[in-house]
């Protein structure tokens, strides 16, 4: 939204009076391409908020201020040293291999000052890249995933740096040079970083899946406990379920008790123990069996807990 709003400003500022509906024109145009996906999210996002409401886990601490400073932060956050370290950090998965990505960065920027030929546009990059954790800084200071987003405009700015190497024969050979280093910098880095992630076996987890697909109906419900945030098992079970926070600090027995309640009238066909979880299973079970669902127990192994 807000390099499209900086661009009809400009739009707008260039134009002459006698060209007055031209340039309005123009603006529109740029404001209207964001429009639509923000009104978009703006509604999914007020939709979403009454589903979490209605939820006794979500509804505690995604509502409210909490939930604002939970997206946004707070303004402490947003002028911390520590937490602005935390997140530039990260950038180094967006480009490779980290000795390299320091290297390309500093490239860039060195390239923007002594050459002026794409320096606004680099500028313009690196600011777009920095406003959404400027906006959101709490989500990008918790989650390395957040960046994924705005990562783009980084990796347009080292675009950029490399194309003004290109534009000039004396150059030329930088440039070349410069991008040789990005690929890389980006195969090795997707080497050490990614592939392992990547390539870990979730077989049991998948067997344990089709398992819950072809022994339950598909109208019923599943009670998770363990990987609370992934909806990895209700997914790939295609499933609805109830996911149990795994932190017993957060998650009060009477919270689970009114969780299960509201589970009333479900066809709740099975209580799936993902491996490793802190909140404790036997007491789930025994809560379950008090709400009047005596269901079998599958234990599955999960993602490595971090």
């Amino acid at each position: 939204l807000f390099p499209c709003a900086a661009i009809a400003c400009r739009e707008a500022w260039r134009g002459r009076p006698w060209q007055a509906s031209s340039a309005i024109r123009k603006a529109i145009m740029w404001l209207a391409i964001p429009a639509t996906p923000v009104v978009i999210g703006v509604a999914w996002s007020s939709f979403a908020a009454t589903v979490r409401s209605k939820n006794v886990f979500a509804g505690a601490y995604l509502t409210g201020k909490s939930a604002s400073d939970w997206v946004y932060g707070t303004l402490d956050q947003k002028f911390s040293i520590q937490v602005w370290t935390t997140i530039v950090d990260r950038f180094v998965e967006l480009i490779g291999y980290p000795t390299l990505a320091w290297l390309l960065l500093g490239a860039t920027l060195a390239i923007a000052m002594v050459l002026p030929r794409r320096r606004k546009e680099v500028a313009a990059c690196i600011g777009c890249y920095l406003l959404g954790p400027a906006i959101f800084t709490n989500v990008h200071f918790v989650h390395d995933y957040y960046m994924n987003a705005n990562g783009v405009f980084l990796i347009m700015a080292m675009g950029f740096a490399i194309v003004s190497l290109l534009e000039d024969a004396a150059t030329q050979k930088a440039g070349w040079t410069f991008l040789a280093i990005a690929i890389f910098a980006a195969v090795t880095g997707h080497r050490l970083m990614h592939l392992p992630r990547q390539a870990l076996d979730n077989s049991e987890i998948l067997e344990a899946a089709r398992y819950i697909q072809s022994a339950t109906p598909d109208d019923s419900v599943i009670v998770c406990v363990g990987q609370d945030w992934s909806s990895l098992v209700p997914y790939y079970a295609r499933r609805r379920a109830l996911m149990i926070p795994m932190d017993p600090n957060a998650t009060s027995p009477d919270q689970v008790d009114q969780s299960l309640a509201n589970l009333k009238g479900e066809n709740v066909a099975a209580m799936v123990v993902v491996e490793p979880t802190l909140y404790p299973p036997e007491r789930l079970k025994q809560q379950m069996s008090a709400a009047g669902f005596d269901v079998p127990t599958l234990s599955v192994k999960g993602l490595p807990f971090r």
